[in-house]
């Protein structure tokens, strides 16, 4: 292998030249050079020694790029206006494509901005709003509202022209050697004029900042003009001209301000206001200047209004309220003493009764060939009450009438006797305490019974309630175990058929968990018994059933039953029986508990 040569090396080798040697000597020579280069470093040379060439100045521009545009934007903008198009080209470009990530990144930026503007918007509608309340409903409020019919004006409008001390509805800023308007704000709730008004008002403005202020110190003192109910308040500067138009009468300070305001804006912008040329986008910051000059102030009552419609108002409420209930009470009472007059006659026996407004509806027994009930309707006719009667005659005696109530409504049973005679009725036998509060508390006993005489009945004790829990816990314990859960062929998973079946499980495990709290019962466990059929081998089978198992018990892990509580086991196959592959590929419950001696 022969060694490889670089340029500079084979240079340093060859023999400086005489100068006596011809030009045609010197072409063959350079020729020979090149072709020697070639066949030592093949033809890839040149395009390798240009690249590292173009890489060499690349780096030697990234080093100086920062400090040379450093020192350019130091003397002019130069920089800055032909990097400009490029600039918004790509962040228009960046917006199109994702204008969320725009949003993300301004939002910080404008949520409490546009929150504030909500805020301040709310309370200055909410002020206005008390404002005209609070005079809506007074005498002054009406006499108010003829003279702003008279003088055909809202009523909204005449009410602030009363109320309102002053108020400055627009700042403008003008530029004094060309009259060209360099902002504006107006306050809330103020109407923009239509431009030809704002148009024709600049040119005046114009006019007279040109005749007026450059005229002599005759028109120097002038400086407020009064249009109808407006005054026009101006104060000049030596580059611009404030105005501010406003409602009212204003206070000797707001002129003060309106100058302080007009030199902050000769402080701050005085660079754009000497480079001024028609382009009004230098001065947009001055808008928060303008908007503390946006003020105004509401005349203090000296005389409260007193709210005497309103007083009479809320009276004439109570008053209808406080008639009215009496109305219903008394109607109420002219119903009960109806009812009443009923449940006092021998002949009936009152069910029941409902009623609505002056309307009494009344279900009840009556004796057969027994006369209406006069009394009850003559008391009804009198009270304005209509009274509506839904008898049904009986030819039984009190006897017969009241004792099979009794069996049926109550369940008296064969061992207990019930007796009527003289009014008495009297009960033997075995009765729980609520039967016989029940039935001492019956409409239909008290109707037909003067005394109950329950001297021999003997209270039935209320049940052991540990007795029912025990049998509700076995009763419980015998549903859980008593269900399955099927399986598909070789499949390990509950499909949605037995899926639901495991969810309505999940009810009865919560409430067997609980039942065993109460009950204090010792080591409860449930066990999950997995079975395959005997199609396959028997390691195979053990395996599937276990999985079987335990995917149910990961079914009511996952559901919230206490892990504890549950182990799954594989069975394996059932092997001989009359089952059917499909009913041996299950999973069943069983309960394990020791019941603790009473």
């Amino acid at each position: 292998m022969g060694k490889v040569v670089m340029e500079g090396d084979i240079q340093d080798r060859i023999p400086p030249a005489t100068p006596v040697v011809p030009a045609s000597a010197d072409r063959q020579s350079a020729e020979a050079v090149k072709r020697l280069r070639s066949l030592i470093l093949g033809a890839d040379y040149e395009s390798t020694i240009r690249r590292a060439r173009d890489a060499d100045e690349t780096r030697r521009v990234a080093e100086v790029l920062a400090e040379a545009i450093r020192l350019r934007s130091q003397q002019d903008k130069g920089v800055q206006s032909a990097l400009a198009p490029a600039i918004d080209d790509v962040l228009d470009t960046s917006i199109r494509r994702d204008p969320v990530k725009l949003a993300r990144v301004i939002s910080p930026i404008i949520g409490p901005s546009i929150r504030a503007a909500v805020r301040t918007a709310l309370a200055d509608m909410v002020e206005s709003l008390n404002r005209i309340l609070e005079r809506s409903i007074s005498p002054q409020s009406w006499w108010w509202r003829v003279q702003a019919w008279r003088a055909g004006m809202p009523f909204g409008q005449f009410v602030l022209l009363r109320t309102l001390q002053f108020r400055v509805e627009q700042v403008l800023l003008i530029h004094r050697d060309s009259g060209i308007l360099l902002q504006a704000e107006t306050a809330h709730g103020v109407e923009m004029r239509d431009p030809q008004l704002v148009s024709a008002m600049l040119t005046a403005i114009k006019d007279f900042v040109s005749d007026s202020f450059r005229s002599g110190n005759d028109a120097a003192d002038l400086n407020r003009v009064r249009f109808g109910d407006r005054l026009l308040l101006i104060d000049v500067g030596p580059q611009a001209v404030i105005a501010a138009v406003v409602l009212g009468d204003p206070p000797p300070g707001l002129a003060t301000q309106l100058s302080t305001t007009l030199e902050q804006f000769h402080r701050i912008f005085s660079q754009p206001l000497a480079d001024f040329s028609g382009d009004r986008a230098p001065f947009q910051p001055a808008s928060g200047l303008l908007q503390d000059c946006i003020t105004e102030q509401i005349r203090a009552d000296r005389t409260p209004a007193k709210p005497w419609l309103a007083l009479s108002a809320i009276a004439l409420v109570v008053i209808v309220a406080v008639l009215f209930g009496w109305r219903q009470w008394r109607i109420e009472q002219q119903r009960a003493d109806i009812v009443q007059q009923l449940r006092a006659s021998a002949d009936y026996v009152v069910l029941g009764s409902e009623g609505d407004g002056r309307h009494l509806r009344v279900s009840l027994l009556s004796r057969f060939g027994a006369p209406s009930p006069q009394n009850a309707q003559a008391l009804a006719q009198q009270s304005g009450i209509e009274l509506e009667l839904d008898m049904a005659p009986v030819a039984m005696n009190a006897d017969d009438l009241l004792l099979p109530y009794l069996e049926r409504r109550y369940g008296l049973g064969s061992q207990v006797s019930a007796q009527l005679q003289d009014g008495v009725l009297r009960i033997a036998g075995p009765l729980s305490a609520q039967q016989l509060e029940q039935i001492s508390a019956d409409s239909w006993v008290q109707g037909l019974v003067r005394t109950l005489d329950s001297t021999q009945v003997k209270i039935i004790p209320p049940p052991d309630q540990r007795a029912l829990d025990q049998q509700h816990w076995r009763e419980l314990v015998d549903t859980i175990q008593h269900e399955r859960f099927y399986f598909g062929e070789d499949s390990p998973l509950l499909d949605s058929s037995e899926a639901t079946k495991a969810v309505r499980m999940l009810e009865q495990l919560r409430e067997l968990t609980a039942l065993a709290k109460k009950l204090e019962l010792q080591h409860l466990q449930i066990l999950i018994q997995g079975y395959a059929d005997s199609t396959g081998t028997d390691a195979r089978n053990s395996r599937l059933s276990r999985d079987r198992a335990l995917e149910l018990r990961d079914f009511f892990i996952a559901h919230g039953v206490d892990p504890g509580l549950l182990t799954g086991m594989g069975v394996g196959s059932l092997g001989a029986s009359t089952l059917t592959a499909q009913q041996k590929r299950f999973a069943m419950l069983q309960v394990i508990y020791v019941m603790p001696h009473d």
